[in-house]
């Protein structure tokens, strides 16, 4: 007596191509709910000065086609009003010692008053030289508050990883991250939804496999 056994797997491998070919659909897929939760998350807990550092985040998420996001629009920083403040007090001590130093002041008698002291002198340097700084500084962030650098999404994927990457551009990024932990405090959000996430990445590799493909 002879048994033959005959066995094609044609089926069976074509059930693994999809199922392969649905990975990286799912990883898709998994990563979109991740990441439109992290960029939504960091939105809410950016500081909003100038608006640049969180446009920037809101441009990042774009390039990787997450959102919608706001549409934020630049504004100038509010130490703009500090500055602007100590710069009117030292031009203010600036015009009145030039007055006096250019003896257009008189005296109770109606004589001009010539020269300045020591003091007055030393201050009038010092006045100057605030002027100058003060002046510069707020030229300064005139033009960088509506010359911002933005941000950037960037996605690399191979045959077993997909790699999101979000860069904000903008020079103080890292300093206003050590202040305000925005990603750290962020990512909690995302580690929360993680049963969302694992979701996605079934229902993706669900929808181009076949659920009876994968049951059998």
């Amino acid at each position: 007596m002879r048994l033959e056994l005959q066995l094609d797997d044609r089926q069976m491998r074509e059930s693994l191509e999809r199922w392969s070919r649905q990975r990286s659909a799912g990883r898709r897929a998994a990563a979109r709910v991740a990441g439109d939760t992290l960029v939504r998350q960091m939105l809410r807990n950016s500081p909003r000065d100038t608006r640049r550092y969180v446009r920037a985040w809101a441009e990042a998420g774009r390039d990787l086609d997450l959102g919608p996001f706001p549409s934020y629009r630049l504004r100038r920083p509010e130490y703009l009003g500090r500055v602007n403040r100590q710069l009117a007090f030292w031009e203010d001590v600036l015009r009145r010692l030039d007055v006096k130093a250019r003896g257009q002041i008189r005296d109770r008698r109606g004589f001009r008053i010539r020269g300045l002291t020591i003091e007055q002198k030393s201050l009038l340097y010092q006045a100057r030289a605030k002027v100058r700084r003060l002046t510069e500084l707020k030229r300064k962030l005139i033009r960088e508050a509506f010359a911002g650098l933005g941000g950037r999404g960037d996605a690399f994927e191979t045959r077993d990883r997909l790699v999101w990457e979000l860069h904000n551009l903008e020079r103080y990024a890292s300093y206003v991250e050590r202040q305000h932990r925005v990603f750290a405090r962020s990512a909690r959000a995302v580690e929360r939804r993680g049963p969302q996430v694992a979701r996605a990445y079934l229902e993706a590799i669900d929808r181009g496999v076949g659920l009876g493909d994968r049951n059998g």
